[in-house]
């Protein structure tokens, strides 16, 4: 479950409320956040498979966010191209890394 299942379980700790979960598919594989709304980029994704499914999503929450937050091992490829989507996009960004 990694990082995703991470951070909504401390946003969920922490009591927020205001949480939009994402996912490719018609339900999010993890939702850890007691009352998130989410947001299915199901109709985008069908027919699409491997991480041109995955990317469905992570181009709506580019779209959709004022400032991105990527936490980043120095390796996934989705997260690289995640980076230089919000970078193509000009909005602002943090990167947590491992160091």
């Amino acid at each position: 479950y990694g990082v995703d299942a991470a951070v909504q379980m401390y946003l969920d700790s922490k009591g927020y409320s205001n949480v939009i979960v994402y996912c490719s598919g018609e339900t999010p594989r993890n939702n850890f956040v007691t009352g998130a709304k989410v947001c299915s980029c199901a109709e985008a994704a069908k027919g699409l498979t491997g991480s041109a499914f995955h990317y469905v999503k992570d181009i709506q929450m580019a779209q959709d966010c004022d400032t991105a937050l990527m936490i980043w091992d120095g390796k996934s490829k989705g997260t690289a191209e995640n980076i230089r989507r919000i970078k193509e996009l000009k909005k602002p960004y943090r990167i947590i890394t491992e160091d």
